[in-house]
Order: C-alpha cells, then structure tokens, then sequence
C-alpha cells in the first residue's frame, strides 16, 4: 500500500483536508468548483491538522472519472479524466493534559491536489511517501482490519 506522512510546517496555522463519502460526490463536486458553482455534499468530513499534529494516509484503490461523454462505438479524440483516490488515514495529535497520542481515524475519497499521496511540499505542509516500518500509525490496527487467513 502507499502510504504518507504529512505534517505542518513550522508557524503553519493549521491545513484543513476534506474526505468524501463516495467517488460519485467528489466528481460531482470538483466539477461543479470548475464551473464556479457551490454544491453541498451531505457526509463530507473535515479534518483540521493543527501544529503538533500529524496525518499518516494509505491509498486504498483508486477510479477514474472522465468529463466528456462517449457515443458507444466511437472512439474519443481527447477524453478529460480525473483521478479519484480512496484512502483511509488516522490523524494524531499530542494531548494537553495527559501523556500520550489523541488519535482519529477517517475513510473517504479524495483527488491529488486534495490529500496529495505522494512527495509534496507548500507553504503549510510538507508530506513525505513512509513505508510501515516507518510509520507510528498502525493503521491495519487502527480500522480493526481482519486477518487473511491462507488455506491450502
């Protein structure tokens, strides 16, 4: 699985991140930012990353949605396509007032430039691709994944 790190860059306010509930309402949403338009999209999640804090986000599939119609049997000249990601993270957040890691999990569809999932930096996050052994979230753990039991 890919998996990033993201954290704020030092005197970063705070990077706030949406998930969708489903590919469907992204696409309807992004296009409808590309027209100018605002669309309400019930179920979307905000996740607020605030300084101390961190993101660790695994990409769990992916599909693609294409802006122009095609005729059946035709072949289109140029197609326009965005990509839609599925990912699941958990966001961690040191606590005030007692030892330890406050951390939340979150599942839902994002695009590129929304949740990047790879090498990315801005003036408010860096995010970085991590292995499991480098990461400090389970997150197999975290979203009570079922063991794959192999029969012969």
């Amino acid at each position: 699985m890919k998996k990033v790190k993201i954290t704020l860059k030092p005197n970063s306010p705070g990077r706030k991140f949406y998930l969708f509930p489903s590919a469907e309402a992204l696409y309807v949403w992004a296009c409808a930012l590309e027209r100018g338009e605002q669309v309400q999209v019930d179920g979307m999640q905000e996740i607020v990353l605030e300084p101390g804090g961190f993101i660790e986000a695994e990409l769990r599939g992916f599909d693609y949605a294409y802006d122009e119609g095609v005729k059946p049997g035709t072949i289109p000249t140029s197609v326009k396509g965005k990509r839609l990601d599925l990912v699941r993270l958990g966001k961690a957040h040191e606590t005030q007032n007692a030892s330890g890691t406050e951390v939340s999990t979150h599942m839902g569809w994002v695009m590129g430039t929304m949740l990047p999932m790879k090498r990315y930096s801005d003036p408010h996050i860096d995010v970085w691709p991590i292995n499991e052994a480098d990461g400090k979230l389970d997150l197999a753990a975290l979203f009570n994944d079922e063991p794959v039991i192999i029969e012969d």
